[in-house]
């Protein structure tokens, strides 16, 4: 991806970020607005617009598999349904007393609280654009400060400098996804402590797809300490 297009994805994730924080600072403010100044009902008013937040944290941002990350998506955003239609009618009660009548007291709550749910679907979608260009930034930028391990680096040095890739299941050379496994190796060499699934979700792959990378990195250094100890016979 060019350059340019890399400062348009920062650009539409800085305005999508900025939309989002307004939408929920003039939401709470409006759900807020008839409470008491201090109290319980402060605090039960401006809720439901929270919990809109949090809801889409559950659904979009905390991955996971199975019927169990499934059972808490649909929990989670049946209950943001809820929070909106709780909000919903606080700020139309709102509206109704700044002097707003008919069709836009009705479709004024929408236009804020639907924007923030619009302005976070945008957040999550273009997280992924934004920091993986980073993170291939930082690896990219640093290839001779990155201190590997010889048994992940010698599978570089036993291909005659090309290095291998592993690709997602599928039927050999039919649309499979694949890694590089350089980078991938760079990128635990420069955080030892990092997951199989944090790099998985960087690289786009799966985690087996990863383990698979260290299985050759491991295999590689294997076979060349062999043809070492045969010469040396």
């Amino acid at each position: 991806m060019s350059s340019q297009a890399t400062v348009q994805h920062r650009a539409a994730f800085g305005a999508a970020a900025v939309t989002f924080l307004l939408c929920v600072g003039v939401s709470l403010w409006a759900n807020m607005a008839t409470a008491e100044p201090f109290g319980a009902a402060r605090a039960v008013q401006g809720w439901p617009v929270l919990a809109v937040v949090i809801a889409e944290v559950l659904v979009l941002w905390i991955p996971g598999q199975g019927w169990e990350a499934r059972a808490r998506q649909i929990l989670a955003a049946g209950l943001g349904v809820l929070a909106l239609a709780m909000s919903y009618r606080h700020m139309r009660s709102q509206a109704l007393d700044v002097g707003l009548v008919g069709w836009e007291a009705d479709a004024w709550p929408l236009t804020v609280d639907g924007l923030l749910v619009l302005a976070g679907l945008a957040l999550h979608e273009l997280w992924p654009s934004v920091s993986g260009r980073r993170a291939e930034r930082r690896v990219r930028s640093k290839p001779r400060s990155v201190k590997a391990k010889p048994a992940e680096l010698s599978v570089v040095a036993g291909g005659g400098g090309s290095a291998p890739s592993a690709s997602v299941a599928g039927e050999p050379g039919k649309g499979r996804k694949k890694v590089d496994d350089v980078a991938v190796l760079a990128a635990r060499a420069e955080r030892p402590d990092v997951s199989t699934k944090e790099l998985a979700e960087r690289f786009g792959v799966t985690e087996r797809t990863i383990r698979r990378v260290f299985e050759r990195a491991a295999n590689g250094a294997a076979g060349g300490d062999s043809t070492s100890a045969g010469g040396d016979q």
